[in-house]
């Protein structure tokens, strides 16, 4: 088997392997929407118990950072392609043949460097579950909603890392070029 051969098979492997995370991203989804709906529609309930209302939280929470794992391989993935891959493949094929052209292309419509939401947008979506979990406790706040706050700080923690080290990855292989 040729060299390029390979590269087009490990090419394929990680297509398979972003295909995947992508269908397991898309299921987290659906468990985030399930419970959202459920504790929107059992809202006295859920927010009544400290336990009850810091629980669905750090359960939404605990999905936020699968689903920013999820980015985060997927980024690591694209890096590889772009920075590695890309460089074995055109030693096979030759400077003047031009392939995979997609991510050069994004990057040149890209204006700055938050033009991707989900980057930040699930810590953003965590920090407005966090507020409303904290405002919908303050008129029943009990000793267990402080531990409860100190305990879902740190997802948030990871969150918000987790937001710039995508970004930072992105900024590797996605840097703006000339056409």
């Amino acid at each position: 088997m040729d060299t390029l051969s390979l590269h087009v098979a490990e090419y394929s492997a990680l297509r398979s392997r972003a295909t995947n995370l992508d269908i397991m991203s898309s299921t987290v989804w659906g468990f985030i929407i399930a419970i959202l709906v459920f504790c929107l529609t059992n809202w006295s309930r859920v927010t009544s118990s400290a336990g009850r209302a810091w629980g669905a939280l750090l359960l939404l929470q605990t999905l936020f950072c699968v689903v920013s794992s999820f980015i985060n391989e997927t980024y690591t993935m694209i890096g590889y392609v772009e920075t590695e891959l890309r460089a074995l493949v055109q030693e096979e094929v030759g400077a003047e043949r031009r392939f995979w052209q997609y991510e050069p292309s994004l990057a040149r419509q890209r204006t700055n460097a938050l033009s991707v939401p989900w980057e930040v947008g699930i810590f953003l979506a965590d920090c407005v579950f966090f507020i409303g979990t904290l405002c919908a406790r303050l008129s029943s706040w009990t000793n267990w909603d402080y531990f409860f706050l100190l305990v879902s700080l740190s997802p948030m923690g990871f969150l918000l890392w987790s937001a710039a080290q995508l970004k930072r990855k992105r900024r590797v292989w996605s840097a703006p070029t000339k056409a």
